[in-house]
């Protein structure tokens, strides 16, 4: 905590102050990436204009760019997800990811959960391994070229898990 007051410019004190405690500041830092992954989410999901690919395309696009837009969203809610054994802040994103398949979709409801951990991982990972990605892709996964391809390559493997029957 010492270390982050000096980091923002403030006093330990004051830190304090605005968060008794290491777990609420923590819960606080959480709070946004959360909220702006379900708003992405929700956002993509209420568009009634277009075809479920495109509301699927908007979906993925979203998360891409909310994640890309924030280094370490990805990581905070993988480590929460990883680290805790209760309900975690990332339980809402998963809850939103199934409400959007679950009403729009013909992915079987048995596999439905499936579906919606291999589209997390989908977007989630490379910004949580983000040094890798760069050592093995050979950019900043973070700049707007790259953001670009792997929104492209997200939505091209998104689909493929949601394809409908022919």
């Amino acid at each position: 905590m010492a270390d982050l007051a000096e980091r923002v410019g403030l006093r330990k004190a004051s830190l304090f102050h605005h968060f008794p405690s290491k777990e609420q500041l923590y819960a606080a830092v959480l709070e946004r990436p959360v909220k702006d992954v379900r708003d992405a989410m929700e956002s993509a999901a209420k568009s009634n204009e277009s075809s479920f690919e495109q509301r699927l395309d908007a979906l993925t696009d979203a998360l891409v760019g909310v994640l890309g837009a924030q280094p370490y969203a990805a990581r905070l809610l993988v480590r929460e997800a990883i680290e805790s054994t209760g309900s975690t802040a990332i339980d809402e994103v998963l809850a939103a990811a199934e409400r959007f398949l679950k009403e729009r979709s013909a992915v079987d409801h048995g596999e439905l959960r499936h579906v919606v951990m291999s589209i997390v991982g989908v977007c989630f990972m490379p910004f949580t391994i983000s040094g890798v990605v760069q050592r093995y892709v050979g950019g900043d996964p973070f700049s707007g070229a790259l953001l670009d391809a792997r929104k492209r390559a997200v939505r091209s493997h998104v689909r493929n898990l949601v394809r409908r029957p022919s």
